[in-house]
């Protein structure tokens, strides 16, 4: 299985996903979530077609934005991955 939002090896659950959609540089190396697949070096390049993104309007609320190439071919987005057993099944 494979979702979206790093699942720490440590993870009892997948309610951390919601937590770990984002690294960021400064410090993916040092938080808890993050440090081991850094450390592994547990980098990937996932090709997609569309990428949906908040776009927060005026009165707060967020719209789904589709995020894609004018030419609608497939691009790559950077990832870091952890392998995680919850509930008996491996979860990347």
């Amino acid at each position: 299985e494979v979702k979206f939002g790093l699942v720490p090896k440590w993870a009892k659950d997948l309610k951390i996903c919601r937590n770990t959609y984002n690294a960021r540089i400064e410090t993916v190396h040092e938080k808890p979530s993050f440090r081991n697949a850094w450390a592994k070096s547990q980098f990937a390049l996932i090709p997609v077609h569309t990428i949906f993104e908040p776009r927060y309007t005026d009165d707060g609320k967020a719209e789904r934005w589709g995020i894609y190439r004018k030419d609608h071919q497939p691009f790559t987005v950077a990832a870091i991955y952890e392998n995680a057993l919850i509930d008996g099944k491996q979860v990347r």
